[in-house]
């Protein structure tokens, strides 16, 4: 006689049913998530302690991990990377539209030279806001942003 494993029937998640549907993920705000890790040190204080000295004994493990990791999905290191470095410079607006723009982006703005080497985010010093994507030669040089200056 064969006995058949009866299939798994999955308990419904209480977090998606119909009442709740517009529950959002503490992780997916920022003040939230602040707020929950907050929350989980206060309750939490011995596995904090335990989760520090296992990042202390296991560095090389993590940094070795996070190196395979980058090496795996290097669109999301770049996406990260540059983000992370427009954030730094102070640029404002939606930077994940940005971020679409330069990659789609095969020519620079001003000049309209293909962008077969290094591409540039241009973006004001004052405000923050993004401009252009450029080459590096405009980049470099502003005379075009002196040029569009005088002539309007």
């Amino acid at each position: 006689m064969v006995l058949r494993q009866q299939p798994r029937v999955q308990a419904p998640n209480p977090i998606l049913n119909e009442r709740n549907t517009n529950y959002k993920m503490p992780h997916k705000d920022p003040e939230k998530l602040r707020e929950y890790q907050r929350k989980w040190c206060e309750n939490n204080p011995d596995r904090k302690e335990y989760l520090r000295e296992y990042r202390l004994k296991n560095k090389e493990k993590r940094n070795e991990d996070l190196k395979q990791w980058r090496k795996d999905n290097p669109v999301k290191t770049q996406k990260s990377r540059l983000i992370s470095i427009w954030r730094y410079w102070g640029v404002k607006g939606d930077l994940q539209a940005i971020y679409e723009r330069w990659l789609n982006t095969t020519h620079c703005d001003v000049c309209k030279v293909s962008l077969e080497g290094k591409k540039c985010m241009d973006h004001d010093h004052q405000s923050g806001e993004f401009r252009h994507i450029l080459c590096n030669s405009c980049n470099v040089n502003d005379f075009w942003m002196k040029v569009k200056t005088s002539s309007s």
